[in-house]
């Protein structure tokens, strides 16, 4: 936008940067970019598309593999893009486990992949879990039977403050 707007307009590059509050050398950075065809895309953050991945030809089975894994609920964590990854490219495990790491990370990245953390849900239903409560007070009542003026009272964890009225 802003190499353009200087070539439309026949700006000087002192007046472009003052406008823009830049560094002369990051606008002919952007200018070289632009020449060799490298231009920012409205999706992405960088100029380039980086280095091609090592692994290039084996992501689309293992963008595959993960989106199949999820299909089915099924976990995909890093250790398993890893294990798909030497168990395609055997050469990959002569690779340090780090470097598999940072590329397993990488992929993530590139595929707009989310590391989901596993959640525990309440699996019982409402009548389980009012049979259990009302066991519960059973048990308590018998315990305390022969005490006719106990009053219960249900508490949590809160804390006191001794000073409040």
């Amino acid at each position: 936008m802003i190499v353009g707007e200087q070539r439309r307009f026949g700006c000087t590059n002192a007046f472009v940067c003052r406008r823009y509050h830049i560094q002369n050398h990051q606008l002919n950075e952007w200018k070289v970019a632009v020449e060799k065809g490298r231009l920012v895309s409205k999706t992405k953050n960088s100029l380039g598309k980086g280095r091609k991945s090592v692994y290039a030809e084996f992501e689309e089975a293992i963008r595959d593999y993960v989106l199949q894994r999820r299909a089915i609920r099924s976990i995909v964590n890093v250790r398993s893009l890893i294990n798909k990854l030497v168990e395609l490219c055997p050469a990959a495990a002569d690779n340090s486990y780090k470097s598999k790491q940072m590329w397993a990370y990488r992929f993530i990245a590139r595929n707009r992949f989310l590391i989901r953390r596993i959640t525990r849900n309440v699996t019982l239903s409402d009548d389980e879990l009012e049979r259990r409560r009302v066991s519960f007070l059973r048990e308590i009542e018998h315990q305390h039977a022969g005490n006719s003026n106990i009053i219960f009272v249900n508490m949590d964890q809160t804390s006191v403050v001794y000073g409040d009225a």
